[in-house]
């Protein structure tokens, strides 16, 4: 038996999902729109996956003021301002990367983030408080100052 495909109404999400909605295998623009509205949705988090729906009126939501986090450190975010408050003048952008790493372990929303952060946070805490490694003169300099030596004393 042969299936019997039923169209749904151009203009919907569903018709645009069956695809193929004009003769040369593309969309129509109300199927395109449908699918515009339906996506801007779903990721303001008005639908669910896959839902039923046919059209949304897109309205711009006012954006939400942030509370101040000054007052709300974190026992993470403390301990590494106290730890790294020498180093701030030197090196402030990676003083503030270590302090971002210690909001994110604060914050127990963030948990699949945790593990990559903590690394990502010692790697950061021992390259500010390691101190300046001795650059090496280099080989030539090491003879020369063997030949000074042997020179100057003759």
């Amino acid at each position: 038996m042969a299936r019997i495909q039923v169209l749904k109404e151009h203009g919907t999400i569903q018709r645009y999902r069956q695809g193929k909605c004009l003769p040369d295998g593309s969309r129509c623009d109300a199927c395109r729109a449908a699918n515009a509205d339906y996506q801007r949705a779903f990721q303001l988090g008005l639908v669910a996956p896959k839902s039923n729906v046919t059209s949304i009126k897109s309205r711009k939501q006012p954006a939400k003021p942030r509370a101040p986090r000054a007052d709300k450190r974190g026992e993470v975010e403390r301990a590494v301002r106290a730890q790294l408050k020498d180093f701030a003048a030197d090196n402030p952008t990676q003083v503030q990367m270590a302090i971002v790493a210690a909001q994110i372990l604060d914050n127990p929303e963030r948990v699949a983030l945790h593990p990559t952060t903590i690394r990502q946070l010692g790697q950061i805490v021992e390259g500010l408080t390691a101190g300046k490694k001795k650059k090496s003169r280099g080989r030539l300099a090491a003879v020369q100052a063997l030949t000074d030596r042997k020179t100057g004393s003759s």
